[in-house]
């Protein structure tokens, strides 16, 4: 193919190099938008009993049935594609990395969740803060904080 491709003229010449470029190009590897990573805000359910501070003990409801207090605890994940992940050390896995830090204000979650639910931030805020290293991703989590601050103040 190669030597056939030597006897063409100049512009056979230019059209075979655009149609090798757009060739090589359509079978390259492209990162796709999930390249980054993808974040995941999670939720995890929690019930806790509620206590009577006068006696101390756990609170009943009119049929004598324990109450308990329901809680939902928001957080971050940065869900990619890890190498090494199969048995033969060969492979890809996804990985879930925890990006959330801090339980937020009365108990409601991370305060990276806490700042995406408010719309403070958004989702590739969080990326590109998660690839600018544990500096910057500590930086940027102080930052959601200062933001959730703020907003409450503001509202309250």
């Amino acid at each position: 193919m190669w030597l056939a491709a030597a006897e063409l003229t100049t512009a056979e010449t230019v059209t075979f190099h655009v149609v090798t470029d757009l060739l090589w190009h359509a079978l390259a590897a492209r990162p796709s938008d999930t390249a980054r990573g993808v974040v995941i805000v999670k939720t995890l359910h929690k019930s806790y009993p509620e206590i009577d501070f006068e006696t101390g003990l756990q609170k009943l409801d009119g049929d004598g049935n324990k109450i308990f207090l329901k809680f939902d605890y928001r957080y971050v994940y940065v869900r990619m594609y890890a190498a090494g992940g199969n048995a033969d050390k060969q492979g890809k896995k996804l990985a879930a990395l925890y990006a959330d830090r801090g339980m937020g204000k009365g108990g409601s979650g991370g305060i990276v969740a806490a700042a995406l639910d408010a719309d403070l931030i958004t989702k590739n805020d969080v990326l590109d803060a998660w690839h600018a290293g544990a500096d910057g991703y500590q930086k940027f989590i102080d930052h959601c904080k200062s933001l959730i601050e703020v907003t409450q103040l503001n509202n309250g």
